[in-house]
């Protein structure tokens, strides 16, 4: 019955959902209070945590959505958390993050590495003291989470899909949450009512009734991640895909205010490669392009953006201590 009522009253709505509409004579009312309210900071952007995508975009706001693409096994997962991590400790607020692939408890252990600095390795098998910088990890790990839990920071809250969530389930989390951002990872594997329609037409559906009834009518940013065609792999050397290419049908990068694509570098061969992964801008709501590289480093947890006039470190190699 509860279920019936729900998707009775949703529909209702967006039937009687008209238009919105606005007189650029007036914009003194309607535009001008809304840039005063965005430069004081009343109204609060969600930001990125690359200052290159930053710079360019001035962060994102409720009703839009950012969707991440690359290849299988480049890392679309803990791109996904890098900003949803930031977003959280920047902004304060509560953000909500579902897996459709992962299991939730690989997320909450990605986390916690993450954001106490972790080595990811040692979160694989027990946890031993270091004998080179005399850090005991497990003392660590355990005093960073007590001190998590007794803090004044909002819930981070981790939604496990089981391969099995629909827009509705992520909606009905949000209500209950009420988070600034939430993160679709893995949104090609969701659900659609209409198991009949192609692959396509479910991911159109899907990545617009993300935009339409979780970014819009909840008034937050939405992020979600989806995998290239197999028209990418066919490209020259030197070639870069583009929305085209995403997989899934033309809806995703329609429906998408900013698109990033995730690549492993421009030589493969080069071993500084294995450290950073390459963000092509594929699209931006201002007509934004540009690449820039972020950090690849899991002894660190440090995905942060690299400069071009860093050099990346070896993974598992400290150099804090050394001075050049």
């Amino acid at each position: 019955a509860l279920s019936i009522m729900h998707k009775a009253t949703a529909q209702l709505s967006i039937e009687l959902k008209t238009p919105d509409v606005y007189d650029f004579k007036a914009s003194i009312h309607t535009l001008w209070p809304w840039l005063t309210a965005k430069w004081s900071g009343e109204i609060q952007s969600v930001p990125f945590p690359w200052h290159t995508l930053q710079a360019m975009s001035g962060g994102t706001y409720g009703g839009e959505v950012v969707s991440i693409v690359a290849r299988t096994g480049l890392g679309k997962t803990w791109l996904m958390l890098e900003m949803a991590l930031h977003i959280w400790r920047t902004t304060k607020k509560p953000v909500v993050f579902v897996s459709l692939e992962v299991m939730a408890r690989a997320i909450m252990e990605r986390l916690a590495a993450m954001f106490t600095q972790t080595p990811m390795d040692q979160l694989k098998h027990t946890l031993t003291p270091n004998y080179f910088n005399k850090k005991d990890y497990k003392v660590e790990l355990h005093d960073k989470l007590v001190l998590l839990d007794k803090s004044d920071m909002p819930p981070f809250i981790v939604v496990d899909g089981n391969l099995a969530a629909t827009v509705e389930d992520v909606a009905a989390v949000c209500h209950r949450y009420d988070p600034i951002a939430v993160f679709v990872d893995g949104a090609y594997m969701l659900k659609h009512p209409d198991p009949r329609k192609a692959k396509h037409e479910k991911n159109t559906d899907n990545i617009e009734a993300i935009k339409r009834d979780i970014a819009t009518s909840m008034d937050l940013a939405a992020f979600t991640s989806w995998q290239f065609n197999r028209d990418a792999t066919k490209l020259k050397v030197g070639e870069t895909p583009g929305p085209e290419h995403v997989g899934g049908g033309d809806g995703i990068p329609n429906t998408t205010s900013v698109l990033l694509g995730i690549f492993q570098g421009d030589k493969t061969d080069n071993a500084a490669q294995i450290t950073k992964r390459r963000i092509h801008i594929l699209k931006g709501r201002g007509g934004e392009q540009g690449k820039f590289d972020v950090g690849w480093d899991f002894a660190k947890m440090d995905f942060g953006e690299i400069s071009e006039f860093e050099q990346p470190v070896l993974a598992g190699i400290e150099l804090d201590d050394l001075e050049t």
